[in-house]
């Protein structure tokens, strides 16, 4: 029987790595498939934003896949899936009301980046990441992992969770971009960045793991000691985590320092076709990094044929081809040296070559794609958005429906709290509750037909009961209040883990 795939692929320009991720995983199904039984064994819907769906415009010409654009409510997954009768939907990496359909969820878990840099993220990602992961973990049906690093890093966390994973490689999609891209474009893109000389080649984003100084460090050793002027050409989003952070700033530090403005290009963020005509004319491409979950530049390089320098971790040597290299992460020296050897003598490219390896990965790459898509059965037929409401209903009686409305105030007014009232009115007709709010600017405003107080005047007005609306901040708000449990009860509404990853309102 054929299955009904969703192909999930919500997350905007600000995601795109998973963007290309999933487009690599849908290339990899076309191409090692005849066109007569790709159509026989699954119907494709791709669900994603507007913006987004040109991403896929390639391989719509040549697939039959059903767009699905997302209006912007969460709760269209679940109206999809009951009207398309969904059998399997991918990739999932948690959240949302994704968990209503969790029975035709095949979850990915890019990488465990969290788990060893500790330091890129704030606490509250750190905690929703380890919660996230831990619920896919526990209550997944179907697992992806990309490498057999990632299989390692899941097996030591979650030892007593294996059944259902699936180690799922993938290649890389760029032969179908390379086609488009034209001589006449590719002298008119590096003209327009200025590069009239040969280079090495970055294409990450700017955060610490990537290892960018060790890079830097080789370039000063072959410039100034070795005498050999090397260019670098960087391409990607020049921000480390979060707003405070310095690291990009460290880098121009280096760079000004050590006089190598002249050799060093970082140019930002650039569109996908001009970040592959850079690596295709590239004389090498470098990978740094010290931790990735399956490189997605190294496999568009592989595509290329590329000579390519790959520091030693784990993955990478999972990721190996006859024209890489490895080389120590943090040996500056080493890796210049390889630079030198190999910089003048590389070809640019061979995309024949690239080609040809990148087909007898596909095959086997594939294979445990639609292992993984086979494993999940056949998606039963129920109304989702049905089965939301009745969760809602019954958690809306359990918050409110024993005491009278001027008895309980909700703390906290966001959309959550917005959305939950909807419900409310709903289940028990028009309430007027009382409001608090830890932002001290929407005291005394008007709300869902009550008014805001501040905390401190809550033991005033004979509240039994205060409802803590907010499901990332719960924890801190509860810590604000609990001197108030003394005098009235406090409840979270998501007052257990699993309902934490099974969210009623957002």
């Amino acid at each position: 029987m054929k299955k009904n795939i969703l192909i999930y692929a919500l997350g905007g320009k600000g995601w795109m790595g998973g963007i290309y991720y999933i487009k690599n995983l849908l290339f990899q199904l076309w191409i090692t498939t005849t066109p007569s039984a790709i159509s026989k064994r699954y119907c494709y819907y791709l669900y994603a934003e507007p913006d987004i769906m040109d991403e896929f415009s390639e391989l719509m010409e040549n697939m039959e896949i059903v767009p699905i654009e997302y209006n912007g409510l969460p709760q269209q997954l679940l109206c999809v899936c009951a009207e398309h009768k969904i059998d399997v939907v991918l990739p999932i990496c948690g959240g949302g009301y994704t968990w209503v359909v969790r029975d035709l969820c095949l979850y990915w878990i890019p990488d465990f980046q969290d788990v060893y840099f500790p330091e890129n993220f704030s606490r509250d990602d750190l905690e929703e990441r380890a919660r996230i992961r831990g619920y896919m973990a526990e209550r997944h049906k179907g697992l992806m992992l990309s490498s057999q690093d990632a299989y390692m890093d899941y097996k030591n966390l979650y030892p007593e969770n294996l059944d259902g994973v699936f180690l799922v490689h993938f290649v890389s999609c760029v032969s179908l971009a390379l086609e488009r891209i034209t001589g006449k474009f590719e002298a008119e893109v590096l003209e327009k960045y200025g590069i009239g000389y040969n280079y090495i080649f970055i294409s990450n984003q700017f955060w610490k793991h990537k290892n960018y100084m060790v890079v830097l460090e080789a370039m000063e050793r072959m410039i100034h000691t070795q005498s050999e002027k090397v260019h670098l050409v960087c391409t990607g989003y020049m921000q480390s985590y979060g707003e405070e952070d310095d690291y990009v700033t460290s880098l121009m530090k280096f760079i000004e320092e050590h006089g190598l403005q002249d050799y060093i290009h970082f140019l930002g963020m650039l569109e996908r076709k001009e970040q592959l005509c850079l690596m295709k004319n590239a004389r090498l491409l470098i990978q740094p990094s010290k931790f990735e979950g399956w490189g997605c530049s190294v496999e568009d390089a592989k595509a290329m044929g590329k000579e390519i320098l790959l520091s030693d971790i784990g993955v990478h040597k999972e990721q190996l081809y006859p024209k890489a290299t490895i080389f120590p992460k943090e040996d500056s020296e080493a890796l210049a040296s390889l630079i030198i050897d190999k910089f003048q003598k590389a070809e640019r490219y061979d995309l024949e070559y690239g080609r040809k390896y990148m087909m007898e990965k596909a095959f086997q790459y594939a294979e445990e794609l639609r292992r993984a898509i086979d494993s999940m059965g056949i998606g039963r037929r129920e109304n989702y958005l049905s089965k939301l409401n009745r969760c809602r209903e019954e958690k809306v009686r359990e918050l409110f429906g024993d005491l009278l409305p001027g008895e309980i105030c909700i703390y906290g007014i966001g959309k959550c709290t917005v959305e939950m009232l909807k419900d409310c009115i709903k289940t028990l007709g028009e309430r007027k509750f009382a409001y608090s709010d830890s932002d001290a600017g929407k005291w005394g405003m008007e709300f869902g037909g009550g008014k805001v107080y501040p905390p401190s005047e809550l033991l005033g007005l004979g509240i039994k009961r205060v409802v803590i609306s907010s499901l990332k901040y719960q924890d801190e708000i509860y810590e604000s209040i609990k001197e108030l449990e003394k005098e009235m009860e406090i409840i979270k509404v998501y007052q257990s883990e699993r309902e934490r990853n099974e969210p009623l309102w957002l």
